[in-house]
């Protein structure tokens, strides 16, 4: 009788760590499946309460486009934010958990954003860390493309009727003309421009430094990126410091007399769709 209890003493004290681990991991795959589910409330039904029962107050998005987002009334204005940019596009969203262990897990995800003409795709992962059973940092990895679909054919136009009267083209405003940008100093300035469908602001500093922020004020002191630009002929570079790749357009700049008061960009090559739908949108001086 001692023996046999003094076996399963021995046995217990073997297995006791494996239950031990086995049950945390059913923990965390339990909590990142419920995740995955209110993620997708939040996205696709706006429904946000299931998120926010996951998340700690004050946790901590690292988002793939190097982004940081703090708390979850940021997080949460970000999502709606980000809707609001796609105009009401179809999200269709993908998960897969992946694994997890202690207070860490992995998801992976495919997100397709709208349903004809062009979409845009996001494939990824996100780790996820808790504490006291909460969401309290998530890091994330991926890339944004587009992707062509099978256009919607669409019925050939009525032939237009000829004009009864020559149209009279508009007349330009006196002292205003459009110059091709080709060196630092024609960017040099803050300038409003957009940012994930926010308004935010971007500084191009004379020595080839750029800087971007949601408030004149985070320029100085909470910049949402940063980075380097140039030209090479007419043909404008930039590089972010977390590495997006090289985006490059033509720039084309308003002057009123000699001040630049508007930058348009066309794109030649980018490969963060995201960024590019945010510089065509162009870019109005702000100061000096």
């Amino acid at each position: 009788m001692k023996n046999s209890m003094g076996y399963l003493m021995m046995l217990g004290t073997l297995l006791l760590p494996q239950l031990i681990n086995a049950a945390e991991v059913d923990d965390i795959e339990r909590f990142a499946r419920a995740y995955i589910e209110a993620q997708k409330l939040a996205w696709e039904q706006g429904e946000f309460d299931a998120l926010q029962a996951l998340e700690d107050p004050d946790a901590v998005y690292q988002n793939i486009d190097g982004t940081v987002i703090r708390g979850w009334e940021e997080h949460k204005q970000s999502i709606m934010d980000t809707k609001r940019k796609f105009g009401g596009a179809e999200i269709k969203q993908e998960w897969r958990y992946l694994m997890g262990e202690g207070n860490m897990f992995v998801v992976s995800y495919v997100w397709t954003i709208g349903s004809s003409g062009r979409q845009l795709q996001i494939r990824g992962i996100a780790v996820g860390r808790l504490k006291d059973g909460k969401l309290v940092e998530e890091w994330g990895a991926g890339s944004m493309v587009s992707v062509p679909t099978t256009p919607t054919p669409v019925p050939p136009s009525p032939t237009p009727v000829p004009p009864t009267s020559t149209p009279v083209p508009p007349t330009p405003t006196p002292g205003t003309m459009e110059v091709v940008a080709s060196q630092i100093e024609d960017l040099v300035g803050i300038w409003e421009t957009n940012f994930q469908g926010k308004v935010a602001y971007m500084q191009f500093e004379a020595d080839g430094t750029l800087k971007l922020a949601l408030t004149l004020e985070g320029l100085e002191n909470k910049p949402r990126l940063s980075g380097t630009f140039w030209f090479e002929g007419t043909v404008f570079h930039m590089e972010e410091s977390y590495g997006r790749g090289t985006g490059k357009y033509e720039v084309r700049v308003q002057k009123e007399g000699d001040k630049a008061v508007h930058l348009s960009f066309t794109e030649i090559n980018d490969p963060e769709s995201m960024r590019a739908r945010d510089f065509t949108q162009g870019m109005s001086r702000v100061e000096p």
